[in-house]
């Protein structure tokens, strides 16, 4: 059987040896533990090495004669806990370590003895605070780290709330967030294999998705297990956008390709682990349906797929337009409150809005529902019109209200400019506009939940109890679509009083006297500035109807490329790029991708969120590239032509 040794990279000692550090093991987690001890004893003055030890018996302390010159030294503190047998064990200059009858205890009963907690949180304090900045380990199972992270948290509060003046942190748990945050707070765990039979949970899918904000917690799903990550995600050591992004849904793919490397975090989300998706029985049956490829045979166990697929899509979509809009709520300059509007803020309100429309909502109008529609017509109502969700969609979509929707959309932000003229007035609009993409996606996700739960019921009977209710639920999205437009416009009309004309487009945000289009198709537009040499390529919104289309289209468009343009710089502008970052997509961009990098001399790519360039950051680690991320338009421009 092939394997590899990993070594957590974090899991590393401080490199300033007078800084205390404490220690956490379970059984066989103090090994890492020896090496620590032997480097410090190497250092010409040792900063305190305070070692929490869980064992089952006093026979399995092993270590007596190695610990005790640490000991002797006056750096080693040991405290150890005998869960079964029980038994104090102390340290005699003479002999040793030796063991004296005692109670049984745990972990969490030599942290809550008297005195404990208070020292290691004084331990713990930066030097401001008169503390000595030590840092914590902890290895063991993931049960183990559990229970050290709940004790720790419960203690710690207990000392916040004794303290009689203000105290930096409100909470234990923002105390435990800054260690982590600083390297100060480490784990390294293993886990057991669990049987599928020994699972004491079975959670439903639809349950999950409504686990993706503050006030419900974070939930995800992976391999079928789900853990609540509430928690973890702020004590997770790259923030918690990450775990943010992929709360609420099957956060396989993206989430596992995040953490490629890192067993430490990795492992660290067994702490949190709360159950298995329930599994479902479906009746062995079959219908022909209409589907982007000609006719296909599909189950009701595909027909289940494919709706939890969608109500992930609208979860995953829920994330992103959380981690975009948050930019309105943060604080982005030391003289301006978080609630202040300024033309920066504005201006990105408005880009935001537009992607939403351009990505999201496009690809439900033109992919998710009519695909939806299909499938759950085709097997739960036969009879019911193929087309009717593809005509009631392009319907709305030509409707004049949508059209005054999309295209004051775009003035807004094609426009900026003009209408920072009256920033009271566009603030409300945006205002309006951000209350009503937020409405959509919730209400799509409680209808597509809803559909789910109908699977999750009636299981083998679906088609027989359910149908009605599934296709109810289908007809319910497309109204939630139609609704959006019509409130949208309704608001929109009464802030503006007069509807403002399309102006087009005043200005061009790429500075160039020529122009050559190199490739223009259904996915790329390809074009070079000579002047300048920089070649510009943008991803337009449409999204692919097959990966074959799009391979197709990137061979195209390589095919337009020229020796020269090795001394050209590339700017990628992937900002109106539909949503999508499946494996097989990704496999698919990979040639596009290397080829880009290694025809040009040197590339950026443009997005317009946090979480496209962490992202994008990701591929490009994995790939072993070294293209510049940026949202900022003149940057990335300044970069292609040579500078910084």
């Amino acid at each position: 059987m092939p394997f590899r040794v990993e070594r957590p990279a974090r899991f590393q000692p401080p490199l300033d040896s007078s800084r205390p550090i404490i220690l956490f093991a379970a059984g066989t987690g103090v090994a890492p533990y020896r090496a620590f001890i032997q480097e410090r004893a190497q250092a010409s003055s040792p900063g305190t090495c305070w070692l929490f030890l869980s064992l089952r018996s006093p026979e399995e302390f092993l270590l007596g004669e190695e610990f005790k010159s640490a000991a002797e030294a006056g750096f080693l503190r040991l405290s150890v806990a005998f869960t079964r047998e029980g038994g104090d064990l102390l340290f005699d200059p003479e002999r040793g370590f030796v063991v004296s009858p005692g109670p049984r205890r745990r972990v969490q009963d030599l942290l809550a003895a008297n005195g404990i907690a208070d020292e290691l949180f004084q331990l713990l304090q930066t030097r401001e605070d008169g503390g000595d900045e030590a840092s914590i380990y902890v290895c063991g199972r993931s049960g183990f780290a559990s229970t050290v992270v709940d004790t720790l948290s419960r203690e710690f509060q207990r000392t916040i709330d004794a303290r009689e003046r203000p105290f930096r942190y409100a909470s234990a748990a923002d105390l435990l967030r800054r260690l982590a945050g600083e390297n100060r707070l480490v784990f390294e765990l293993h886990t057991d294999a669990r049987p599928i039979a020994d699972e004491s949970r079975w959670i439903s899918t639809s349950e999950v998705a409504q686990r993706n904000n503050a006030k419900a917690g974070y939930w995800l799903i992976l391999d079928h297990v789900v853990y609540d990550m509430t928690e973890f995600a702020e004590l997770h050591p790259g923030g918690r956008s990450i775990v943010h992004a992929y709360a609420g849904m099957d956060a396989g793919h993206g989430y596992t390709r995040a953490h490629a490397q890192q067993p430490d975090v990795d492992a660290m989300r067994e702490m949190y682990r709360i159950g298995r998706i329930r599994p479902l029985s479906f009746e062995d049956y079959a219908a022909v349906v209409a589907g982007p490829n000609g006719l296909t045979r599909i189950s009701c166990r595909a027909a289940h797929r494919a709706w939890v697929r969608a109500l992930h899509l609208v979860v995953e979509m829920q994330n992103v337009h959380v981690a975009d809009w948050g930019l309105q709520d943060s604080q982005i300059s030391p003289v301006e409150a978080a609630s202040e509007r300024g033309p920066y803020k504005l201006s990105r309100a408005a880009e935001t809005h537009l992607r939403f429309l351009r990505n999201s909502l496009e690809l439900l109008r033109r992919e998710t529902l009519p695909g939806l529609w299909s499938i759950s017509r085709g097997i739960f109502a036969p009879e019911a019109s193929e087309t009717w969700m593809e005509e009631r969609l392009a319907h709305v979509s030509s409707d004049q209200r949508s059209n005054y929707v999309k295209a004051l959309s775009v003035e807004l932000v094609d426009d900026t400019q003009r209408w920072l003229e009256s920033p009271g007035q566009l603030t409300i609009a945006l205002a309006a506009a951000r209350e009503e993409d937020t409405r959509l996606l919730e209400e799509l996700k409680n209808t597509l939940t809803h559909g789910v739960q109908v699977f999750e019921e009636f299981e083998v009977e679906t088609r027989q109890r359910g149908s009605e209710a599934l296709i109810a639920s289908c007809r319910r999205a497309m109204a939630e679509v139609q609704g959006y437009y019509e409130r949208l416009d309704a608001k929109w009309r009464c802030i503006f009083e007069t509807p403002p004309l399309r102006r087009g487009r005043t200005s061009t945000h790429w500075p160039a006297a020529t122009i050559v289009r190199l490739h223009d198709s259904e996915f790329w537009l390809l074009e070079e500035f000579p002047e300048q040499r920089i070649a510009v390529l943008h991803r337009t919104p449409l999204p692919a109807s097959s990966l074959g289309a799009l391979a197709a289209d990137n061979d195209a468009l390589l095919s337009a490329l020229r020796d020269e343009h090795r001394h050209f710089g590339l700017v990628v502008d992937t900002r109106e790029a539909p949503l999508r970052n499946d494996k097989a997509f990704e496999q698919t961009m990979e040639k596009l991708r290397l080829e880009l990098t290694s025809r040009f001399q040197r590339s950026a790519v443009l997005l317009d969120s946090a979480l496209g360039e962490l992202q994008v950051s990701r591929l490009e680690r994995d790939e072993g590239r070294n293209t510049f991320i940026t949202r900022s338009v003149s940057a990335a421009f300044r970069f292609a032509a040579g500078g910084r």
